[in-house]
């Protein structure tokens, strides 16, 4: 899945300790073994990571944000929420987390699992130069990050997750 591959990357980067949770703990131990990371909880992950990956589905996401609130909130100092989520933009995702958190929306595709993947993202406009930075160097290994103004998520969302697919059908009707 895109929450795994993306773990994966930041581990291969050697920037960060990742810290994992999901909702079916096997999986998180599973992922966590192969890539060299830390079983968590939700709870815990909103605490104390400087950079918090949302990769749940979305009809999940309002359960999710909403039961770290508060754990975000006791924090003296906000980590940056990085959310994968399709159709939740930056500001109904600082809404749902209950505070003016720094954002950074992302798109991947599934080459990233490989390291050949691209990611548009586009950043709220208080997410600082060094949270940026940071974000940029351990998700190099999953491919060509690329910032993307927010109201254009959704257009290239649709050419980043679906252009590896439409090349796949041309390359496959060629060969045929």
């Amino acid at each position: 899945n895109m929450g795994g591959a993306l773990a994966s990357a930041a581990a291969r980067s050697g920037e960060v300790e990742v810290l994992l949770a999901n909702r079916t703990k096997a999986k998180a131990e599973t992922l966590a073994e192969r890539i060299g990371a830390v079983v968590s909880s939700n709870e815990i992950i909103a605490r104390e990571a400087d950079h918090i990956f949302l990769g749940v589905k979305p009809q999940m996401i309002v359960d999710v944000l909403k039961g770290i609130a508060p754990a975000l909130k006791e924090r003296k100092s906000a980590p940056v929420l990085i959310s994968m989520v399709t159709g939740l933009d930056i500001a109904r995702i600082q809404e749902l987390a209950g505070g003016d958190y720094p954002v950074i929306r992302i798109m991947p595709n599934m080459p990233a699992a490989v390291g050949e993947g691209v990611i548009f993202y586009a950043c709220s406009g208080n997410c600082g130069k060094a949270q940026q930075e940071a974000f940029l160097r351990y998700m190099a290994p999953a491919g060509k990050l690329f910032p993307l103004a927010e109201e254009l998520h959704a257009a290239g969302s649709a050419v980043a997750g679906c252009g590896p697919a439409f090349a796949a059908i041309f390359l496959e009707s060629m060969a045929d």
